[in-house]
């Protein structure tokens, strides 16, 4: 039991409790508030790209991993995916809207839960 406290941190004293929720629901929440987090009118359109293609491909997480040393620009992008540079902007808007990248000045980078999620697949090793 976890307890709740409005505007505070949890408190064991059996006031205000309620049952800790399962990972399922608890996932389901954070993913909910940083989805809304990111509500707008450019994310909405931006997000369209996963609906044609709700994956991200093995070249792509090489791309993640290779952004983690240093942004990347779309174009750039577009030459080591071999697309064109609008389509791989499409994505990497796509990629901003949900969470996986965000804009910097020099480009693209993956978030923190990206780079940690990278890390995760090698190991810990980048």
């Amino acid at each position: 039991m976890l307890a709740l406290i409005p505007g505070g941190p949890p408190r064991g004293d059996g006031e205000d409790t309620v049952d800790a929720p399962d990972s399922e629901d608890l996932f389901s929440a954070i993913g909910g508030l940083l989805f809304s987090a990111r509500e707008t009118a450019a994310c909405a359109g931006s997000r369209s790209v996963w609906n044609d293609r709700p994956w991200i491909s093995v070249a792509e997480i090489g791309i993640l991993m290779e952004m983690m040393k240093e942004p990347r620009c779309a174009e750039m992008v577009a030459c080591l995916l071999g697309q064109e540079e609008a389509e791989t902007k499409r994505l990497l808007d796509g990629m901003v809207s949900v969470g996986i990248l965000e804009v910097c000045p020099r480009g693209y980078s993956p978030t923190i839960a990206t780079r940690l999620y990278c890390q995760s697949l090698v190991g810990g090793e980048t």
